[in-house]
């Protein structure tokens, strides 16, 4: 997100120091991810940022609320494997029943199970790679499924 956010000028905006030139680039580059500097993961000096991440499971709950803010809005949300198995998420797919994309704007909600989380394997690839299809049509979802066999 800060990348995207230096690419197309609102960074520089904000903070006029990392301007959009070498310079910049490097002062960018020099504070991304090192103490005292900003952070890795969208955060709320991050333009556009709406949750400061660190914590799982917020991710659909973020962009249902965006949503609901916002009626005009479409929301891709892209939830990890390793996020799938919080509670609060868990409770998240169920936000589509108060909300009627034909009026009230659209979560696209995108689960990617890659097999990765942060400290080991998650435990819910297995079985929600197998059993999705049911447990989103049980929250009123209707599940698309592709596989990537090679990411090149």
């Amino acid at each position: 997100m800060v990348g995207n956010t230096y690419l197309e000028g609102t960074y520089s905006e904000i903070y006029p120091n990392i301007s959009q030139d070498e310079a910049g680039l490097q002062k960018l580059f020099l504070q991304f991810s090192f103490p005292g500097g900003i952070p890795s993961h969208a955060s709320p000096e991050t333009p556009g940022s709406i949750h400061e991440g660190g914590e799982l499971g917020y991710s659909l709950s973020h962009s249902f609320g965006a949503v609901f803010d916002n009626p005009d809005l479409v929301v891709a949300c892209v939830v990890g494997d390793g996020e799938a198995e919080t509670g609060p998420l868990a409770t998240a797919w169920h936000s589509n029943k108060f909300l009627d994309p034909a009026t009230d704007g659209a979560v696209l909600p995108i689960l990617h199970l890659n097999g990765y989380k942060i400290s080991n394997p998650p435990s819910s690839r297995v079985s929600l790679a197998r059993n999705w299809n049911s447990y989103s049509a049980a929250t009123g979802g209707r599940p698309i499924s592709s596989r990537v066999t090679s990411p090149s």
